[in-house]
């Protein structure tokens, strides 16, 4: 399991390389707070959930690699819109379950961006037999349900827009 203390890494770490650990369970809520990383790189695990709007907020991000693991669901439209409001270059997610694709990921399809090969979305080329994704999905899965994490806090926001540095001095009229 990736620790949800690696949101607290954010303002330093640069490379989350966990490929090929064994890794399970759901993916930590925080992890769109590593605003400095370029690559997230969690190939060949075991992680069982969908993927947290909150990775749209990696906006270094170049590369970002899932394939191999159990992750299912849609494919955030926040996640694709990276490789346009950001460096994303390539977004591996073959070899999971997800079952649709957001709005702009068509897009990084055709440009060769996007891997979804060996997934259950309909109308894709090269996905798994509806067999094997219904077996997938008669299995219980349980990730517990991530409220959308805003890519920066509301106070930060304002104080970088009123100059204040804490919430105390907004409170205070400072």
């Amino acid at each position: 399991m990736i620790p949800s203390s690696i949101s607290e890494t954010g303002g330093t770490l640069i490379q989350v390389l966990f490929l090929k650990n064994s890794l399970s369970g759901c993916l930590p809520a925080g992890i769109g707070r590593l605003q400095k990383a370029t690559v997230f790189d969690v190939r060949f695990n075991k992680i069982t959930c969908p993927i947290h709007q909150s990775l749209g907020c990696l906006s270094k991000l170049e590369q970002l690699h899932f394939t191999g693991n159990l992750l299912y669901g849609e494919v955030p439209a926040e996640v694709c819109q990276l490789a346009n409001r950001a460096r994303l270059l390539n977004l591996s997610l073959s070899e999971n379950y997800f079952t649709s694709l957001g709005n702009g990921c068509l897009d990084l399809l055709r440009r060769g961006i996007l891997d979804v090969r060996k997934n259950c979305i309909q109308g894709c080329a090269g996905q798994r037999s509806p067999e094997e994704c219904a077996l997938f999905f008669a299995c219980r899965k349980y990730c517990p349900a991530v409220e959308y994490v805003p890519c920066y806090s509301e106070w930060e926001s304002r104080s970088e827009n009123h100059g204040s540095s804490s919430p105390s001095a907004k409170k205070n009229g400072r």
